[in-house]
């Protein structure tokens, strides 16, 4: 996660990172159908059995997915997340954003076992379901569309995170952040505009913070209280998104929630960008 650290002494609010490929925006009517999926997660005996499980149900979500849309998935990979296999917060991103073509409303049938594997200390926990896959009508517009580029993607802690956004048009811009280990309903918090940052009209090329905000806060790292104990670094994630009009987005937002307000979002009339990074743990 990541701290906006004043300048003058102020400190803001913690707010969330985010740890996940590229998210719909699309026009909610749509036909849905029930497709199953099945999923597996191998995990090593220090790793919770309910995070293990939580990363197979997503894999069983995509797996339905992919029964129903095809291959025409997109998954955006953190670097640092192809050194660290290990990473379970890496693992979850990557499955929870990875729809590009649809979303899933619902789950029935959901059945999971955890057993042991033949490698010691390795366990395996399997799950299948059958999942409410909702296919989204409508073609985002191509012109429209925005870079979002981070000074590095790996960060100790205390080191400031600085984000360019450099857009095609212009537009009204709000970054969010996903946190896997924050409470539910404020996994996804937002960022950017704040209140020493409140202009969210980008026209050209722009930071966050701005120029004038640089001077008030910066956004310094911290590792996240709840994440995992076993884990050398986490995976987070931003959320950008652009839109031709302002949109009244809250502070903050469960996870489902948030995905579900997106979806709401005629996609000619926004742009999703997702970008991950990965915080080190303190030695």
């Amino acid at each position: 996660m990541m701290t906006a650290a004043g300048k003058t002494g102020w400190r803001g609010d913690r707010v969330a990172v985010l740890a996940l490929a590229v998210l719909l925006l699309a026009v909610p009517s749509a036909r849905a159908e029930w497709s199953p999926g099945n999923g597996e997660y191998l995990f090593p005996v220090q790793m919770p059995e309910a995070e293990a499980c939580r990363i197979a149900e997503e894999k069983a979500k995509q797996a339905a997915l992919i029964r129903v849309l095809g291959e025409r998935l997109a998954v955006d990979d953190i670097e640092v997340c192809q050194e660290k296999a290990e990473d379970a917060s890496c693992a979850l991103g990557r499955l929870v954003w990875a729809a590009s073509e649809g979303e899933v409303r619902a789950l029935r049938d959901l059945r999971s076992a955890t057993t042991a594997t033949p490698a010691p200390g390795i366990r395996q926990c399997r799950v299948s379901l059958e999942a409410d896959v909702v296919r989204w009508r409508g073609e985002p517009d191509p012109a429209f569309q925005f870079a979002l580029i981070l000074n590095q993607t790996a960060f100790r802690v205390g080191e400031a995170m600085n984000i360019t956004v450099e857009p095609g048009q212009p537009m009204h811009l709000a970054v969010f952040q996903w946190l896997p280990y924050e409470r539910r309903d404020r996994q996804v918090q937002r960022l950017f505009p704040n209140a020493m940052d409140a202009n969210d009209r980008i026209t050209g090329r722009a930071t966050i913070p701005s120029t004038d905000g640089a001077r008030r806060y910066s956004l310094d790292m911290e590792f996240p209280k709840a994440g995992q104990a076993h884990a050398p670094l986490v995976s987070e994630y931003l959320l950008a998104v652009g839109s031709r009009k302002p949109i009244p987005f809250r502070d903050s937002y469960g996870l489902e929630e948030f995905k579900a307000l997106l979806l709401e979002i005629p996609r000619s009339e926004a742009r999703l960008v997702r970008k991950g990074y990965a915080i080190v743990r303190p030695q």
